[in-house]
């Protein structure tokens, strides 16, 4: 398709040609592909239409003193737009090549909407052109896609490497080379698409170490790759020396290549093998743990290399945060699962379920200023019994303004689970303590389920305090313990004490529960990202002062979030710094 094509129109006097038009779209026969055309030498428009059989008859009776005919119609805007987006572009030559080989075009579906470019080389997502149907179009497949997305190399994503290294697995599929070139801040990293992996999505991280002043410190960087991170500190920070640890041997040639490409290799020794291998004395000022989801191997390797007098370090890792809608929208055991061993927890997560949480397709929701939370978390450690919790929870009440927590009692005990119930001032304070290890604290399944009773209370107005009934449940995660049954019985022995509760509702728009859930979503992110640095400092102070001996201060000098992977998982680093006391 052109600048301009033949179309169907229908011409109208200039004056009425805008009141024609919009009674052509309405009438759904406008056709907003082309633009109109004022005709040479005549007092008349040509509007673009769509004449079917359908709507012959309309446009006759309605205009019949109007002309249908052919013309030629520059194309409309938003055409050329399209016409522009390769990927519409690559989406239609594919299904026409589908249709020249009598291929179903539900492969369409299997066209790329997204790649990724690197100069001339375009790297398609992995289940692109996946079937097996494709291979009938042979290489004239991959010339109409390279063509499309204007690429003289074209290559294929593949499942990363288990082989230690996370090499990549990128398949060529026009072209032998896949050497490339990246530049983020003034570096240039050069490396091989089908050996070696390029994280874009750090780049945040990577200008703020370039943001730091190293100067005349030595920086031990772990997990270095091609040199995501050991370049800035070169180039930018201006560390006096770097040893950079890396155990992938194509990641060292292109690490080596880098260091020469960017005239730092003078200031930079790199140690091949086992980052936990490392053999160097106590010399860096600052050591770069860059390795997610977990960089926790190399923390003894960082304590050890740190100096005598401490310095700083820099902890990578995923941190993830369950969602309270996810709580809230089902049953408990669709939540944490029927055995609390199936559940996919580890140390550093951290979960809250917000009783005030509804369903967002009621728009109904109990106020933040009417209601508090119900926390529950998972640790490693001990149990804590039901009189530990009781007073823990009496101790908590009592430092959160007098809260007025009247009772705290145990219901029931079935192996492994405890359960709880009291009332407290809502508004007054949070009853929430802090968990102890290798518990999980949930609501009761009626506490959960609250639905009607705040449906049937939502045109109540406000009020600042009111009591209500809670009861929680405590796990021990070390017991073979099947939550859902145990529930049950305890719903059953127990219909007296999880009361119903009458609670104030507030109504809110679509806009205001969606900035509600949004502003809830972060909070739960940033509460497990608190918990994960809370779990860090403690074990770096242990190891500390394990292997350096001695007393050790470990303070958190900032925590960044660098990129979020899913709703509730974020890539975070941990800046420690570390003094012998």
């Amino acid at each position: 398709m052109g600048s301009a094509e033949e179309s169907t129109v229908l011409v109208v006097p200039l004056e009425s040609a805008q009141k024609i038009r919009s009674e052509l779209e309405t009438l759904q026969v406008w056709d907003a592909t082309h633009k109109l055309k004022k005709l040479t030498d005549s007092n008349h428009v040509a509007i673009p239409i769509i004449v079917n059989e359908q709507n012959k008859s309309l446009i006759a009776d309605k205009w019949p003193d109007f002309e249908v005919t052919r013309t030629c119609l520059p194309i409309s805007k938003k055409v050329k737009v399209k016409q522009n987006n390769p990927a519409v572009r690559l989406r239609d030559e594919i299904g026409q090549l589908l249709k020249l080989y009598g291929i179903s075009e539900e492969l369409l579906n299997e066209v790329p909407s997204k790649w990724e470019k690197h100069g001339d080389l375009v790297i398609i997502p992995t289940h692109s052109f996946s079937s097996s149907k494709w291979a009938a179009i042979g290489d004239q497949l991959w010339e109409v896609v390279a063509k499309c997305l204007a690429c003289r190399r074209l290559a294929r994503h593949s499942a990363i490497a288990n082989n230690g290294f996370r090499s990549s697995r990128v398949i060529m599929l026009i072209g032998q080379n896949g050497e490339v070139t990246h530049v983020d801040n003034g570096i240039r990293y050069t490396y091989d698409v089908t050996k070696c992996m390029f994280s874009p999505g750090n780049i945040t991280e990577k200008l703020r170490v370039a943001s730091l002043d190293c100067s005349n410190e030595t920086v031990v960087d772990l997990y270095v790759g091609i040199g995501y991170f050991t370049l800035p500190y070169l180039a930018h920070a201006k560390a006096g020396h770097v040893h950079a640890c890396e155990w992938n041997p194509d990641a060292v040639i292109a690490l080596k290549r880098n260091l020469l490409i960017n005239g730092v290799a003078e200031r930079c020794t790199i140690h091949e093998g086992d980052n936990r291998m490392l053999q160097l004395p106590p010399v860096a000022d600052r050591v770069n743990l860059g390795l997610i989801p977990s960089s926790e191997e190399g923390w003894p390797v960082a304590v050890r290399v740190l100096k005598l007098s401490g310095g700083i370090l820099h902890i990578h890792g995923n941190v993830t945060a369950f969602s309270d809608r996810k709580a809230m929208d089902g049953k408990t055991s669709d939540f944490i699962g029927d055995k609390f061993q199936q559940i996919d927890v580890s140390e550093n997560r951290c979960c809250k379920l917000d009783a005030s949480r509804q369903r967002a397709k009621e728009n109904v929701l109990i106020t933040d200023d009417n209601i508090r939370n119900l926390s529950c978390f998972y640790q490693e450690g001990t149990a804590m019994n039901t009189a530990e919790l009781d007073q823990k929870i009496r101790n908590n009440a009592q430092e959160n303004r007098n809260n007025s927590l009247e009772s705290c009692k145990d219901l029931k005990t079935n192996s492994g689970i405890s359960y709880l119930s009291g009332s407290f001032l809502c508004g007054e304070g949070d009853v929430s303590s802090q968990p102890e290890e290798h518990t999980l604290y949930l609501p009761c399944e009626n506490s959960l389920d609250m639905d009607q009773r705040w449906r049937q209370t939502s045109s109540q107005s406000i009020t600042s305090n009111f009591d209500c009934e809670f009861t929680m449940v405590a796990v021990d995660s070390r017991k073979n313990v099947n939550l859902e049954d145990s529930r049950k019985e305890h719903d059953m022995n127990s219909k007296d004490t999880c009361q119903s509760v009458q609670h104030t509702c507030t109504d809110y728009t679509d806009k205001e529960l969606d900035q509600i859930n949004q502003n809830r979503n972060e909070t739960n992110v940033l509460l497990a990202c608190e918990q994960w640095s809370q779990y860090v400092q403690r074990q770096i102070k242990s190891l500390l002062e394990t292997k350096k001996g001695g007393s050790w201060a470990v303070t958190k000098l900032h925590l960044e979030i660098v990129k979020s992977y899913a709703p509730h998982i974020v890539h975070v680093v941990l800046d420690l710094e570390c003094r012998p006391v």
